[in-house]
């Protein structure tokens, strides 16, 4: 009896990941969004469910996602004020479409991250900031992305950042690509914890320039 139970959530699972896929094929009828978006839905990636649930416990209205894609991490958590950032211009069209609350920055953080900072400075200064980055900072280097984290954690706002680790880059279909970060070397952290096997290959780094209880 459990194994038919097993069997029937897996194959509903399966079903609420098909219909996912076919909604984001129409919704993103004319653009050019890159086929990834468009098969590792929130339905099928576990750990999209798992970084909404850690970022809803920091209590936030202020919430900035670099590498948003189509906003199914950003559009599920609870705050009121929300900006995504993403390299490319049809991916951010269709996070629109499918997000509304979502105020979306056409930006490479990784060569400007001027619009950032401005955005983080234009809060109020009591405001917590969470900064959420999963699933593309494994394609640059240590030193890159150190000095950009350094660069954000340095401003006097209290800010929380979200970011994966490919620990186990060797269960990846992509191995090759896959960085692994330890954050070691950035100057302006005062609170670090390492939330282990959030999927199969990465874990999650919770960093903040406070405090956190």
């Amino acid at each position: 009896f459990i194994i038919k139970i097993l069997k029937f959530k897996d194959f509903f699972k399966l079903i609420k990941v098909i219909f996912s896929r076919v909604v984001l094929r129409i919704f993103s009828f004319g653009l050019k969004v890159p086929k990834w978006h468009l098969n590792a839905t929130f339905e099928s990636r576990d750990y999209k469910r798992k970084v909404i649930k850690i970022s809803n416990i920091y209590k936030t209205n202020f919430v900035i996602e670099i590498g948003c894609g189509i906003g199914e991490i950003l559009g599920r958590l609870n705050a009121s004020q929300k900006y995504g950032f993403d390299i490319n211009k049809d991916t951010l069209i269709l996070c629109k479409r499918l997000n509304k609350n979502i105020k979306t920055i056409h930006n490479d953080i990784m060569t400007n991250n001027q619009k950032i900072l401005e955005i983080i400075n234009s809060s109020e200064k009591d405001e917590t900031i969470l900064i959420i980055m999963v699933n593309w900072l494994h394609e640059y280097s240590e030193i890159k992305v150190n000095d950009m984290m350094d660069r954000i954690l340095s401003i006097k706002r209290n800010i929380i950042i979200i970011a994966d680790i490919y620990q186990r880059k060797e269960y990846s279909r992509i191995p090759q690509n896959k960085t692994l970060h330890k954050f070691s070397d950035i100057k302006n952290i005062n609170f670090y914890k390492k939330i282990d096997n959030i999927d199969k290959v990465r874990d999650l780094a919770i960093l903040s320039n406070k405090d956190i209880i």
